[in-house]
């Protein structure tokens, strides 16, 4: 899903397709209820990719249930540098 992140700049007031926020997209995949795919730079400056699926986002954080770790997580808005939705695939004839 992500080619590569070397190339993504951090700001707060990123503006996505369709004009959204990163925290308006966040905030749609919970109330709906997807699972999203997220690149993550933790507070030592490290890169991961986790799936993971919001229950709460509160004062610039997100709790999410990590399907890498198998726990719930916090996870800092401004650190989120992209969240995709995961889309299922299905094999042909399924």
């Amino acid at each position: 899903m992500f080619a590569s992140c070397s190339h993504i700049i951090q700001t707060n007031v990123r503006i996505y397709e369709g004009g959204t926020t990163m925290l308006g997209n966040l905030q749609r995949y919970m109330n709906s209820g997807q699972l999203v795919e997220i690149i993550y730079v933790d507070r030592h400056g490290r890169t991961s990719k986790r799936t993971v699926r919001i229950h709460e986002i509160s004062r610039g954080n997100v709790k999410a249930y990590c399907f890498a770790r198998r726990a719930f997580r916090v996870f800092s808005v401004d650190n989120i540098l992209a969240a995709v939705p995961v889309v299922k695939h299905r094999a042909a004839g399924y």
